[in-house]
Parts: structure tokens; sequence; C-alpha cells
């Protein structure tokens, strides 16, 4: 939310989608600026200051337009909402002083160099070495985090913090991952599913089939045991992979009946000002509530007109009531459902490696469901290591 908006207002304004360009043309004549232009079905929403509001209003009551109020919100709504309680207009007041005037704070922070960490975990990690938003700049010793962090943290090779006004600015790179120490527990490769070998690609270990075998689940492929008449025996762990042509069967059924979520339009919205960590309530409690709701919650940070993030944001909290009812599918619309579905267990096969041969499928239209059978015939690997515990 651009700050101009919380601190002086904002209207969310509604109107039929047919005067669209005409509401464009008053703004473009009366230099009204708006955001969030949203086109719907039969009508649109456009948000801007209460002020440029209130004109565009006029403008359009003048020339017949309907244009109507969707929603009101910032500094002004939640002062008139809470006129009467001083304690909260109090602190809203010091808040936005200290928004304007402190620069002794971390207003934000912000982490480049992030390839397989999360930026959170990284901001959750300054945070145990007290650096954090809301922390206090005199009396941050930035070395002395930059090396806690570091002898704390098992995945940053180096981490440089830079503090320009009330940003931080963080660094970081991440360490190489060494790869994991091999395996030498001894192990042989059997199958893991019934198939005709079609080709053994042993990178160690003792091959007991050959291709054109016939194998099933749990049978030995690759022995991990070699027996010399010379030297006994000598274990290894056997690797590699040894190819199959296998048959799947795939089963999907889609139901003809089926739940859908109907909302009545009732909606109870919670609002919270958030300062640093700090949360304001900006609504009275409301006990339990009743029914069946979604809970959609989301933060919207405030932000000066340069795109740099302050410490305030608006936390929200909707409530969206509904019920449950039963819907019928049509037939077709379950055959769309359940080839897509079978499509898309196919395709985790062979993007898991497996070469579909051919497939047959079949379908049955019940009373109640449509369903899919097919049958596969692929080439996949089934080799499986199973480790064994060499007894002296």
């Amino acid at each position: 939310m651009k700050l101009v908006y919380f601190f002086c207002g904002g209207m969310k304004l509604g109107a039929e989608r047919e005067d669209t360009e005409r509401i464009l043309n008053l703004c473009l004549k009366y230099g009204i600026i708006y955001k969030d232009l949203k086109l719907g079905p039969g009508s649109i929403t456009l948000e801007c200051s209460m002020y440029t509001a209130e004109l565009l209003r006029l403008a359009c009551a003048e020339r017949g337009i309907s244009l109507w109020v969707v929603e009101k919100y910032g500094l002004p709504v939640i002062l008139r909402r809470y006129k009467r309680r001083v304690g909260v207009l109090v602190g809203l007041i010091l808040a936005a002083v200290l928004v304007f005037l402190s620069e002794r704070f971390v207003w934000d922070i912000r982490i480049t160099g992030c390839e397989n960490i999360e930026e959170n975990d990284v901001i959750l990690q300054l945070g145990e070495q007290n650096f954090r938003i809301g922390s206090y700049i005199p009396t941050l010793d930035v070395d002395v985090i930059e090396n806690r962090f570091l002898i704390n943290s098992e995945d940053i090779a180096w981490i440089s913090i830079n503090l320009r006004g009330s940003v931080a600015y963080v660094e970081i790179r991440e360490k190489t991952k060494k790869p994991e120490p091999k395996n030498h527990v001894p192990a042989n490769l059997i199958a893991a599913r019934d198939g005709q070998i079609e080709a053994i690609e042993a990178t160690s270990g003792k091959p007991v089939v050959k291709v054109g075998d016939h194998v099933r689940q749990g049978d030995l492929l690759v022995s991990g045991v070699y027996d010399s008449s010379v030297w006994g025996y000598r274990y290894t762990r056997a690797e590699g992979a040894v190819y199959a042509r296998t048959s799947r069967e795939i089963h999907v059924e889609i139901p003809l009946e089926y739940e859908v979520k109907r909302y009545s339009g009732e909606e109870h919205t919670e609002t919270a000002l958030i300062f640093f960590s700090k949360e304001i309530k900006l609504y009275r409690n409301t006990g339990f509530l009743s029914g069946t709701y979604d809970t959609i919650c989301s933060v919207e940070d405030i932000c000066l007109f340069d795109g740099t993030r302050l410490p305030l944001s608006l936390a929200r909290t909707v409530y969206r009531w509904y019920t449950k009812e039963t819907a019928t599918r049509s037939a077709g619309q379950a055959a769309e459902l359940a080839y897509a579905e079978l499509d898309r267990q196919i395709a985790e096969l062979t993007l898991g490696g497996a070469q579909l041969l051919r497939k047959s499928i079949s379908w049955l239209l019940t009373e109640n469901s449509y369903r899919l059978d097919c049958n596969l015939t692929l080439i996949e690997n089934i080799a499986l290591t199973s480790e064994f515990e060499v007894v002296e």
C-alpha cells in the first residue's frame, strides 16, 4: 500500500463495464491518478485516494455515470471508526511520528545471494543474533553479528551486512555442499517388479541374469558377492541399472456427484496494524464464529514512493461463509477429468525414466462414476538396492 493511500485514505470504486472508456477519459481530463483497474464480467473496479475519488464521483454524477463506493480504507477511516478510543488514536499518531522521524531503527532487511536457501531462513538466522526489523541501529555491532552468524550457520560461507539509512542490505554466499561419502555397505540389486530383462548396466557387482530372462519381484539381479576358489568370498556393493520390459495397470475413477462450496456473500474482516513486530488490533473481538467459512489472511506492506518498505504493514483476516452442496458433472466432464489424471500418472512414470512402449485404455460409465482402466507396457529400471549383513 502506498503511503499516500494510507495516511490520506483510499477508496475502491465500482462502475458498469460499459462506462469504462468514459471514466478513463475523465481521469485523463482531470489528471486523476488511479491504480489497480480490474475488469469484471459486468463491472470494473479501480482505486484512488479519497480526495481524487470524490472528484471522480462528482464528475461522473454530472454526466449521469453510475459510480459507487466498494470500500474505504486508510488512516482517516480508522480514525473515524475509533474516534472514541483515545488510546488507539494516540498510538496511531505516535506511530506516524516515529515513521517520519526515526532513522535509528532497522526498517527493512533485503537479502541477496540466495540460491538454495529461502530468504526467510536467513532472516530467522539473523534474528537469532538479535538483528531484525526494529533493531536499534546504534547498538548493532555488524562485525560481531556477521562472525556469530557464520559460526552458527551450516549453509552460508560468507555474509556482508551494509546499513544504508534504515535499510539493511545483506549479501550472502552459500557453502558448496560436499558430495555425500560413498556407501560401502555390501548390497545386492534385486527386482522391484516382474519383467523381462532388456539391458544390464552394472557398474559394480556380479550380474546373475542375462538379457531375455524373465524375473519376478524380489529375484536377484546383480550380486554383491564374488566367490573365488583362490581368494574365497569377497563382498561389494552392487550398483547400476537393470532395464526390463514391464507391465503396469492404472485405474482412474471420477465420481459423477461431488461437493462444491456455495458462498453466501457474508464476510467479516479483521484488520490489524503491525508496527515493527508489534500488532495493534483495529477491531473488536467477535468471539467464536459459528458456521463453516474460509479464512483468508494477507499482510500488505506500506512503502514509500521509492519502494522502500516501512516498518508498518496492515494484516487482514477475511472470513467468508459458505455451505456445501452436491453437484453433478456430465459424463463428458468426468471423462475429461479422468483422462487428465491418467495423463498425469503416465507423465510421472516417463519423467522418472521409464520408456512407454504401448498402452491400451478401456472405459466404463456407471450410474455413479466414470472409470478408466489402462494397461501399460514399459521399459524401466527395476534394480532395487538390498543391503545385507556379512556374518564372519
